[in-house]
Order: C-alpha cells, then structure tokens, then sequence
C-alpha cells in the first residue's frame, strides 16, 4: 500500500503475480501508460486500487475476476468508462483478513490467534 505518493511510470506485471500478495493499492499517484496485470497473477490477489492516476489503457487479463478499482484514470473516460472497473465505490466498513499466530501448527495452550484488520479509505 502506497498512496498518495508520488510513484511514476508504468506498473510491471511481476507486482501482481507475487506469492501472498493479497491488495495492492496505489491510489492517487502519478502511475501511468499501460496497466497489464499479465497471466500469472497471484491466486490471493483480492483487491487492486489504482483509483485517480493517470492510467490511459488497460489490457484486461481473463485470469483476474477480483476487485479492480480505477475510478478517476483517463482510461475511464475512454474505453472502460461504462464498466464496474471506472465506477466511485462506496466506502466500506473495511476488509479484514485473520492470520493465526502459530500457522497451520495448533497453537500452544498460552497462545490464541489473532487477527490483522486494515481499513481501506475512499
């Protein structure tokens, strides 16, 4: 998560495929040219916002079926301008994901799992 940075240029392909990789969210910056999430994406990718950068074009790959947010990119106005891809979501209550602190063991009688809670903001 990086936003409202000041990130340039193109997004390379190999950001999306990279194992346990669950959101990427690059939201306003200055990211731009081509987004192509390529053919080997991550199977835990979630969520990707790139909402308000300067993105011009898209190559969609059948592969990714997940949350794509990119309300506020020139390619809106253009050729994805009618699809869920370009529309202002709602904020919401957030996204929460568990993560045990003992990993796929049982945990030991003095530990319990815990939980990571993010929140994402519009």
């Amino acid at each position: 998560i990086m936003e409202y940075g000041s990130l340039k240029g193109k997004l390379p392909e190999a950001l999306f495929s990279v194992s346990g990789i669950q959101q990427v969210s690059l939201k306003n910056n200055n990211l731009n040219d081509t987004l192509d999430m390529g053919n080997n994406i991550s199977d835990e990718l979630q969520i990707v916002d790139l909402q308000n950068n300067k993105i011009d074009n898209v190559t969609l790959s059948s592969e990714y079926k997940n949350d794509l947010e990119l309300y506020g990119n020139p390619v809106c106005n253009k050729t994805l301008g009618q699809t869920q891809y370009c529309q202002l979501r709602q904020s919401t209550s957030g996204y929460s994901t568990s993560f045990p602190d003992c990993g796929s063991k049982p945990c030991r009688s003095d530990q319990k799992p815990s939980s990571l809670r993010s929140f994402r903001q519009n």
